[in-house]
């Protein structure tokens, strides 16, 4: 399971874990293959591995793609998806909220994000608010969209 970056940022220090895979995306420097970091957890008893939750099969990942392909189609008509939102559409449909907008405020300053990649984080947070059902793009939306941004710098 990722890790919210939320949850990262109150281990370590606001913004710092995105600044810093943005800036090592955005300057060219090569990252490791690997990154080796160390946490100290409980062990989880044996009865509860058993009872866990498997997660989601490929016919509940279906059930949720299709409803939120049909979140986007109500939203911006026939045939079109959120990475089609025109400027105006993305001012007017993706509302932020105060903690949301200032995680990304701070992540653009920081990181010197350009104003297009700030669209596709917003879009993509969009995407992952749908994914959840949700018709407001809040927070974790928001870290989301911001950590797979920075995943795809540095892979990229």
């Amino acid at each position: 399971a990722l890790l919210h970056a939320l949850e990262v940022d109150e281990l370590l220090g606001e913004g710092l874990v995105h600044c810093l895979l943005l800036r090592v995306a955005l300057e060219g420097f090569r990252v490791a293959d690997r990154l080796d970091i160390r946490l100290f957890v409980d062990p989880v008893p044996w009865d509860h591995l058993q009872r866990a939750d498997p997660g989601l099969d490929s016919a509940g990942a279906r059930r949720l793609i299709v409803r939120a392909k049909a979140r986007q189609e109500r939203r911006l008509g026939p045939d079109r998806r959120n990475a089609d939102m025109t400027e105006g559409e993305l001012a007017e449909l993706v509302q932020l909220a105060p903690d949301s907008r200032r995680v990304l405020a701070d992540a653009a300053r920081s990181c010197a994000l350009s104003a297009r990649s700030i669209g596709r984080i917003r879009k993509v947070a969009r995407t992952l608010a749908d994914l959840d059902d949700s018709d407001a793009v809040e927070l974790p939306h928001v870290t989301e969209a911001l950590s797979w941004r920075a995943l795809d710098h540095v892979e990229g």
